[in-house]
């Protein structure tokens, strides 16, 4: 028993010892030249893909959306990895992956820049209706 307490006391101790950090970014970024190129019919694929990507990089696609030209992503990501580094890895492994299994977008390219903006807890339910409803937000038929 007393064995128990403790290393639950150690464990409690040790996550201390260390940062505990949860970040929750809005991303946000256009095709180059804001091309309407992305289509319905194969947009459920591109969100799988950027939620493979983010596994990678040790990170999770909470919820993704979007329209014809542009797309918006609810992402975690640990701390230890700068933003600008996961959009770019997020933007340039999809680009490749447009390229390779999308018939005629093997020029496709994003935008060079993008948004990032951190979400708070109590803001999140709000913000994934936001991202989910992108067709229904821009009128896309």
């Amino acid at each position: 028993m007393k064995a128990d307490i403790r290393q639950f006391f150690q464990d409690y101790v040790d996550a201390f010892n260390r940062a505990i950090v949860k970040l929750r970014v809005h991303l946000i970024w256009s095709t180059k030249y804001r091309v309407e190129c992305l289509e319905p019919a194969w947009r459920p694929a591109l969100f799988g893909e950027f939620e493979s990507i983010a596994t990678r990089e040790r990170g999770h696609i909470i919820c993704s959306g979007g329209v014809r030209d542009h797309v918006h992503l609810l992402a975690e990501f640990p701390a230890d990895l700068a933003i600008s580094s996961f959009a770019q890895r997020l933007k340039t492994w999809s680009s490749h992956w447009i390229r390779e299994h999308i018939a005629g977008l093997d020029r496709f390219h994003w935008q060079q820049g993008y948004g990032a903006f951190t979400v708070h807890h109590a803001r999140l339910d709000r913000l994934i209706r936001y991202i989910q409803n992108q067709p229904q937000h821009h009128n896309e038929q």
